[in-house]
């Protein structure tokens, strides 16, 4: 090793449960969830959600920008806009008629003047048959 250079330390700490009935109790939905969905028979599709539904932003926290997959139970009216911590919006990134199904926008964290938003905490919101999800997405810079 170049003795002008300096070695990096971290410290790591591990996480303990009290005991094994704590971590089962924890865990228990998880795993039945993954039950599920390895004893589900792979058909390859996807379901599409009885209700509008934002499934992720990634990455998330995210610069310069995020991917917005959500899915719509009905072909209608979409619009997707991003909010301020305050509840301004920001930018309007869909208001149009869309197809049912899974969809994915690309949000690059400006405004609708083409500013570059501040770093922190915006919400994205979907609007679709007449209800709403919304979901956390964090902007770091």
């Amino acid at each position: 090793m170049d003795s002008t250079k300096q070695s990096i330390l971290t410290k790591y700490e591990q996480y303990k449960y009290p005991s094994k009935e704590i971590f089962i109790s924890k865990h228990t939905e998880h795993w039945r969830l993954l039950r599920e969905l390895y004893e589900r028979e792979d058909t390859g599709e996807i379901p599409i959600p009885a209700i509008p539904l934002i499934s992720s932003n990634y990455p998330n926290p995210f610069n310069p920008s995020t991917t917005i997959a959500f899915s719509i139970p009905e072909t209608g009216r979409v619009n997707v806009s991003i909010y301020n911590i305050r509840g301004q919006r920001v930018k309007t990134l869909y208001n149009e008629d869309l197809e049912r199904g899974h969809h994915c926008l690309v949000w690059d964290g400006r405004d609708e003047g083409n500013r570059n938003v501040a770093s922190g905490v915006n919400f994205i919101r979907l609007d679709a048959a007449g209800k709403s999800s919304i979901r956390k997405a964090m902007l770091l810079k």
